[in-house]
């Protein structure tokens, strides 16, 4: 059955629904802390002590992200404080035969206004709002006039963390007319399968005849590149190739390159079980990697200090976070109190303040599926 969270893979396969069929949902680590998360945002009078730092960390900033939904769109609709509201967590909803589960809902009824949002405890960065077709079928199952519907994702960089669309009767309109579409296209029997990167979230991606094709041929206009060359020629040879692909080859190679990403992770940890239990005889394994880190800053610091090493000294090696720096100033919970005047906007106060230790590092761009 189709739901919001498998929408845009529908729209982009339709048969995927159908090959689907019978499949239970996968466990994986990032699942399970995504199932935490949620659990304890449905639950704000649970013990958050008891969960690793880092969980807290992120169910701290998606109790920011909420706050910061709210104030964009009462300063929006100019709503006043007093205003009454019904908010729930984990709300079951339907469009249609479509079920549909949202994060958290508040609804102000005299102005017949709905904010909906759905929380990403993951590492993938997701759709923005208004390009989300999960949002846009959650939109579909609100009655009211106008709604608002987020992506919070604390794991995101700063500026992605929250994204926001607004749907307007005429555009609701719009939106279910295009979900029914999608919807009917998947009742299709003859509907046709297709590879893309949408096939990083079907449950049948280990089954389907159409994404083992795609894999097959998609690296095939760059050939086999003979391993007794060196590293420059084999890229010399490999860069020449693309130069000469054409747009669709590129295409095929494009999405094959972010299945073998999506896979790596898994492919290795594999290749380890199995180079353990003696498989694999081409293969070996190194020894572990350890990393050290240090966990407690200020008390480094003040340690390395006792021990004769010169602040000055420390300091020289200590790589500052610009991204936690303007976290922490957005806040508002620095540790002595003390108001900073002149912070309205932290990126902007941390820009003036540090100009003269400012590097601006330009990355390129990234290549994004249209």
């Amino acid at each position: 059955m189709v739901r919001p969270s498998s929408m845009d893979r529908c729209a982009e396969c339709a048969a995927s629904d159908r090959m689907e069929a019978g499949i239970p949902d996968e466990s994986t680590e990032d699942s399970r802390a995504g199932d935490e998360g949620h659990l304890f945002k449905k639950h704000p009078e649970f013990d958050r002590s008891v969960l690793k730092p880092q969980m807290r960390e992120l169910l701290r900033i998606a109790d920011e992200l909420d706050d910061k939904l709210f104030g964009i769109v009462i300063q929006n609709e100019r709503i006043r404080d007093d205003e009454e509201f019904v908010e729930m967590r984990e709300v079951e909803a339907h469009y249609g035969d479509m079920p549909g589960h949202i994060d958290l809902l508040r609804r102000y009824p005299r102005r017949a206004v709905t904010i909906m949002s759905d929380y990403k405890f993951g590492y993938l960065i997701v759709d923005r709002a208004e390009m989300n077709l999960q949002l846009r079928s959650y939109a579909t199952m609100s009655d009211d006039d106008t709604v608002y519907v987020a992506i919070a994702q604390p794991r995101a960089p700063l500026h992605e963390r929250l994204t926001v669309a607004k749907y307007t009767r005429e555009f609701l309109d719009k939106s279910r007319a295009e979900i029914d579409s999608i919807i009917l296209r998947t009742l299709d029997p003859n509907a046709p399968l297709k590879a893309g990167l949408h096939c990083r979230f079907c449950k049948a991606r280990a089954i389907c005849p159409a994404l083992q094709e795609a894999l097959q041929k998609s690296i095939v206009p760059i050939g086999i590149v003979a391993p007794e060359l060196s590293r420059a020629k084999k890229l010399g040879i490999v860069e020449a190739r693309l130069a000469g692909a054409t747009d669709e080859q590129m295409d095929k190679m494009l999405q094959a390159d972010a299945m073998i990403h999506f896979i790596h992770d898994a492919l290795i940890e594999e290749a380890r079980r199995r180079i353990s239990a003696d498989g694999l005889q081409n293969y070996k394994l190194t020894r572990p990697i350890e990393k050290r880190k240090i966990i407690d800053s200020q008390r480094a610091i003040a340690l390395l200090n006792l021990a004769g090493m010169s602040r000055e000294d420390i300091m020289e090696c200590v790589n500052l976070s610009i991204t936690k720096l303007e976290e922490k100033l957005n806040s508002g919970k620095l540790r002595s109190g003390q108001f900073i005047a002149g912070v309205k906007d932290a990126k902007d106060f941390t820009t003036r303040v540090l100009s003269s230790v400012l590097e601006l590092e330009v990355g390129k761009p990234r290549v994004l599926k249209k």
